[in-house]
């Protein structure tokens, strides 16, 4: 919280004491010597007596001490102070000569607000600077919000660079860390249309059960409540379904493949437990989607079985429903992609068995289509010339799912994309210059932005801090790489907020796992 303080502001003070008001010094907070005015006893006035004025002046420009002086005889001054005692916070010292209540009197009264003067009887800020409170930043202090990093624009609102008439003049800036979930990687995230919920994932403590939200407008994060939330987890699934969060399964705190979620309400900061009915059985490394009316989960690892090629919806009207087997439409697999086309869900690449070479565990070039309405799989033509893989990234543009990066046969760190529509068929795009990369976070952006954006994720040497876009109305990845802000990580989260604008947070860096994060503005970027 802050309030914009200015010298202006305080000239309303009607009346004032300088520093040598009857050679008394004044205490910011405690009672202090002053005089209670002669007659002032039940608040009736001063009386000075008749026909004089009252001047007020300032010494030493917006830095000086307030000065009151009285010419002649005259008037009576309102008493509604008797002492310091009768005079609370913000204003707790007694004017005696006014009989008002003030904040300051001399400059030492303004000690407990950094930076800041006493003028016109108020502690403010030199002309053009605001007073920031202390919000988990620092101490109070007083700042030039038009050009602070740290305060830009309002108090507590950092860049990473510079702030310009403040605005941050990057298209990058940090997420607040007040509040901010613990470092963690793995972690579950959607974007609810106004903030991004973040929950569960791994920390240096272990996997947690903890999250917190972002709200992107206010700059604020908002802890969510662990009564009746999911064991801790990492790995979960999460869907947003336009009011709730649905989370399932991942890796439990001793590495427990889990077969349980549970249901995040915006609206009441309440969990409940999903329906344990018919519920999916456990797993890890899965994909689950929201298809416009309920959850569709597919696929992924559980130890006594392997691969699963099992899945299952999940409504609120119905509880659950097992999918039809695609057998032998699609191969059991994990670490796979899906996304939502708004009829049918497209699941490609992962690990699985691979039918050519008779061998388990490698990397798949297949994928298959589900039709929810049709309770139907059908096969996806394989690519030509396109590498199998598995811990890439896909997003739905709206006509075609873009597959980019990920794991080829022996890790080897992809850079490779490929367009693939349902009515066309497959199609390729030239590789981005040096930006092979796997655990990464991709994320599409319609009008008026038109992109998909890679950032992120694990390189050949390590982790990353870069980025790119794509444009598939001209098949051309942008020349110039996404400016670098946040630090280097990789199994971060990343959600596309305000149609614009990419939230990345979380995630581990070289130097471990991560709390920060970092605002995208795509309006910005060349």
């Amino acid at each position: 919280m802050h309030r914009r303080t200015t010298k202006q502001g305080a000239a309303t003070a009607q009346w004032m004491v300088g520093a040598a008001l009857f050679g008394l010094a004044a205490s910011a907070c405690n009672p202090s010597p002053h005089i209670d005015p002669p007659g002032s006893a039940g608040g009736t006035g001063a009386t000075a007596g008749t026909g004089g004025t009252t001047t007020t002046s300032s010494s030493g420009g917006s830095g000086g001490d307030p000065t009151t002086s009285s010419s002649g005889g005259g008037g009576s001054a309102p008493s509604d102070c008797d002492s310091n005692a009768d005079c609370d916070y913000t204003k707790p010292l007694c004017d005696a000569p006014s009989g008002k209540c003030v904040e300051c009197l001399v400059q030492s009264d303004c000690e407990n607000k950094t930076g800041t003067v006493c003028s016109f009887a108020a502690c403010v800020c030199p002309d053009g600077l605001d007073f920031c409170t202390a919000d988990g930043t620092g101490a109070d202090r007083c700042v030039d919000t038009q050009a602070s990093n740290k305060d830009c624009g309002t108090c507590g609102h950092a860049c990473f660079d510079q702030c310009v008439a403040g605005a941050c003049a990057e298209p990058w800036e940090p997420l607040s860390n007040v509040d901010a979930p613990s470092a963690r990687w793995e972690a579950s995230s959607v974007w609810t249309g106004s903030s991004m919920i973040v929950w569960a994932g791994q920390g240096a403590g272990g996997v947690t059960n903890t999250g917190g939200i972002y709200d992107p407008m206010k700059g604020t994060w908002e802890p969510i409540s662990t009564t009746n939330a999911p064991s801790a987890r990492r790995r979960a699934s999460a869907v947003w379904s336009g009011t709730k969060m649905i989370v399932f399964g991942g890796l439990g705190s001793g590495g427990e493949y889990l077969g349980d979620g549970g249901v995040f309400n915006l609206a009441t900061k309440t969990w409940e437990q999903l329906p344990d009915m018919g519920a999916a059985t456990a797993r890890s490394e899965h994909t689950a989607i929201w298809a416009g009316t309920k959850m569709l989960l597919w696929g992924g690892f559980e130890p006594s079985v392997g691969n699963l090629a099992t899945g299952s919806s999940f409504d609120f009207g119905n509880g659950w429903a097992e999918l039809p087997d695609p057998a032998p439409s699609l191969t059991k697999r994990r670490n796979h992609t899906a996304v939502w086309t708004g009829t049918t869900m497209l699941v490609y690449g992962g690990l699985g068995f691979d039918a050519l070479s008779m061998t388990d565990d490698l990397p798949l070039v297949d994928g298959a289509i589900y039709d929810p309405a049709a309770l139907s799989w059908s096969l996806m033509a394989a690519p030509d010339s396109f590498a199998a893989r598995y811990s890439h990234t896909a997003v739905w543009t709206g006509t075609e799912m873009i597959v980019f990066g990920g794991n080829g046969a022996g890790g080897t760190v992809l850079a490779s994309a490929g367009r693939y529509d349902p009515a066309v068929g497959w199609v390729f795009a030239n590789a981005p210059p040096s930006d092979a990369r796997a655990d990464h976070s991709a994320l599409w952006f319609g009008n008026p932005i038109n992109l998909m954006v890679v950032w992120g994720g694990l390189g050949t040497g390590g982790p990353l801090a870069t980025g790119r876009t794509f444009n598939p109305n001209t098949a051309k990845w942008n020349a110039t790489a996404l400016p670098q802000a946040p630090g280097a990580r990789s199994r971060h989260v990343a959600v596309a907020a305000s149609g614009s604008k990419m939230i990345i947070w979380g995630g581990k860096g070289p130097g471990g796992f991560l709390s920060d994060g970092a605002i995208l503005d795509l309006t910005k970027v060349q």
